[in-house]
């Protein structure tokens, strides 16, 4: 397998590509699920890359999370579809193996941080850095039912009601992020 080491960042885009005939990677859909706890949030995150390269390679992504006052660092708990690298407070490298050109890449991170009493961010505005809109992305916020509504920085949909669960969900297709996801919540 040819690797061909790039960097990116995901979730917080800094540095990104449009799709070129060279061979660098379009990301192209999202699916995030934030889940609220009384001590912090878990996301999950998917993450589809749909490559242009005629063989295999790799490329490096730097995966950020949100680092503001009161925000303790992300506790990586799983990565699928790309192997670990180095860390830092506020980001993880993963390198990840593309497939070659037409396929479909897909990476999976699911962590958990805390940031303060009853807040969350998911940072998604970064994404503009790719120069395009994503093909699709959906976000779901999960929370005990018992919880009051989340304040939320998007318009919050109606609450769906699935057992002991409220979610929050926002469909788009394509989607260009204008704000981050910032949540904050109440508990009994």
């Amino acid at each position: 397998m040819r690797s061909a080491y790039l960097v990116l960042f995901l979730g917080a885009w800094m540095t990104a590509w449009p799709a070129r005939a060279d061979g660098l990677p379009r990301f192209v859909r999202e699916r995030i699920v934030v889940t609220l706890l009384e001590e912090g949030f878990q996301v999950e995150g998917l993450y589809v890359f749909r490559s242009t390269a005629p063989g295999e390679m790799t490329f490096s992504l730097q995966y950020p999370f949100p680092a503001e006052p009161g925000a303790e660092p992300a506790e990586v708990l799983e990565v699928r579809g790309a192997r670990l690298g180095a860390r830092a407070p506020d980001a993880v490298t993963l390198l990840v193996p593309l497939h070659p050109a037409g396929q479909e890449t897909v990476v999976e991170i699911t962590y958990r941080q805390r940031m303060g009493p009853r807040r969350a961010r998911y940072l998604v505005t970064t994404a503009l850095a790719w120069g395009r809109p994503l093909e699709s992305a959906e976000f779901l916020v999960r929370a005990p039912r018992t919880w009051s509504n989340p304040r939320c920085s998007w318009p919050l949909p109606p609450a769906e009601r699935h057992g002991q669960t409220s979610e929050w969900r926002w469909r788009f297709e394509p989607f260009l992020p204008r704000s981050e996801l910032d949540l904050e919540w109440t508990s009994p």
